[in-house]
């Protein structure tokens, strides 16, 4: 119950925005998903930096980061708010329209799957990359990045595709956030 009341107050939310757009819910799609991720950013931050502080793992060792009862906490909040997101997203998909191009958000549409692909893989390579090296060692999770979100996405409707968009975008600036000031140590707070 509780979860179905969460994305209905989101599907309303959709509405609501698209209103302001004059009726487009493809706008809504992408200025709300943007808006919940933005949002989210004080909950994702800190885990941001500790992410960006930790050495580039070699290719024999892979080392997960520690996680902190805080750090659960928010990515537990995140995936509801997400998933409940991408649920509403989903549900209007079946009558949201036109959209730019697009003739019907509730279908696939292969040209904003390949553009949030791009996307997808730009951030990635911001992602991985060092500041002094770009190089081709990376290559292989950008590519993987990209292939797998075209293939998920020319299943799905398009609406999904723009929140995918919408979401990349977001990490970007995330990061660059983050960037700004180092990771906390492990101990503190």
């Amino acid at each position: 119950m509780p979860w179905s009341m969460l994305v209905d107050a989101i599907r309303v939310s959709l509405f609501a925005v698209a209103h302001w757009f004059g009726g487009s819910l493809g706008a809504a799609i992408l200025v709300s998903s943007m808006a919940v991720r933005i949002a989210m950013i004080p909950l994702t931050l800190r885990a941001t930096r500790r992410a960006m502080a930790m050495p580039k793992p070699s290719a024999t060792a892979m080392k997960l980061p520690q996680m902190d009862g805080r750090t659960l906490l928010s990515n537990a909040v995140q995936l509801t708010v997400v998933a409940a997101l991408y649920a509403a997203i989903r549900a209007l998909s079946e009558r949201a329209g036109r959209f730019l191009w697009i003739a019907d958000l509730g279908k696939p549409d292969r040209l904003l799957a390949m553009l949030a692909a791009c996307v997808a893989a730009g951030v990635t390579w911001l992602v991985s990359a060092s500041g002094d090296a770009k190089v081709v060692a990376q290559v292989t999770p950008i590519v993987i990045t990209s292939v797998l979100t075209f293939l998920f996405l020319t299943h799905m409707a398009a609406g999904l595709a723009l929140y995918s968009v919408a979401n990349s975008v977001v990490t970007v600036a995330e990061r660059r956030i983050a960037a700004r000031r180092p990771a906390e140590p492990a101990g503190s707070r």
